[in-house]
């Protein structure tokens, strides 16, 4: 019986025939394109399954450390609160100068695979003294490096650059003193720098970032970062840097708590994993059974 495709109505079907395979007393199934075709396709589609299914569990966030939130509901209008360190002499970084051009500050951030990079997201606050409810961001430009290695040392170098700020907006959090929890002064906003797919293999890097706008028009109040904070309001050890002339980089250590503080990052794109053992089996075995049903069916 030969396998043929058939019209039933306007529905396009295979009919399938049941045959001895040559050189074998086994009997197979079979479909016309396997015989009539050159297999490439169904062969791409299962490469292409096998990688779906490895991609399927994995998420958006390459890396995050970005938590500044200590209080839930106890800010202005039931907001939330970043509360001031009882340890800290700053509320935020850069201290004693704004986050302009030439200053900049930077983050650690590791990848454990091979990545594409599509966008970086940092917080920043300042002391505009316009804000409404809710409040909208002051910042309206922003630039990004991404360095494979700690700025300002020589075998370190700048593998990917943005200034594409695509979203900046109110993280629903004020940054606060533990003394004042219903300040307005300070709303904690999100600037997420965007990287078009940006390969980047594990390792780790440093991004480094700089604010080029703020309230179009009018004075350039004051910028700074707040923190990583803990929930208890305490504040770890984290591993940023400052630069007050794009050259020269130093860390940022809080005078009062005697010790180097984090900046909130949070990393997102697509990670690109290794094959593991039972994809590559997967694949081996659908190749090695397509080449034989090819050499039968001739």
């Amino acid at each position: 019986m030969n396998t043929q495709l058939v019209e039933k109505g306007s529905t396009l079907c295979w009919a399938v025939s049941r045959r001895p395979c040559p050189r074998s007393r086994l009997t197979c199934f079979h479909y016309s394109y396997v015989i009539r075709g050159e297999m490439r396709g169904l062969f791409v589609f299962l490469i292409g399954a096998a990688a779906a299914l490895a991609h399927a569990s994995l998420g958006d966030i390459l890396y995050e450390r970005s938590n500044v939130r200590t209080g839930i509901g106890n800010g202005a209008y039931g907001a939330d609160t970043s509360s001031i360190a009882a340890t800290a002499s700053y509320p935020g970084y850069p201290f004693t100068q704004s986050l302009t051009p030439p200053v900049w500050v930077a983050a650690q951030f590791t990848l454990s695979s091979l990545s594409l990079v599509n966008s970086i997201v940092v917080l920043a606050d300042s002391t505009w003294p316009s804000y409404g409810v809710p409040p909208n961001s002051p910042f309206f430009g922003a630039t990004m490096n991404i360095w494979n290695g700690q700025p300002g040392v020589a075998s370190s170098t700048i593998v990917a650059s943005s200034n594409l700020l695509t979203h900046s907006r109110w993280t629903g959090i004020y940054r606060v003193g533990p003394s004042d929890l219903t300040s307005t002064l300070r709303p904690i906003m999100s600037l997420t720098l965007g990287f078009n797919n940006v390969a980047l293999t594990d390792g780790t890097y440093y991004a480094a970032w700089s604010i080029t706008r703020l309230v179009p028009g009018g004075t350039v109040y004051e910028a700074e970062c707040p923190p990583v904070m803990n929930s208890d309001g305490t504040m770890p050890v984290g591993t940023a840097l400052q630069t007050s002339d794009g050259i020269q980089w130093t860390t940022v250590v809080d005078p009062g708590a005697g010790y180097q503080i984090g900046l909130p990052i949070e990393v997102s794109g697509t990670a690109i994993p290794e094959p593991d053992t039972n994809t590559l089996m997967l694949l081996a075995g659908s190749t090695f059974a397509l080449y034989t049903l090819r050499r039968g069916l001739r």
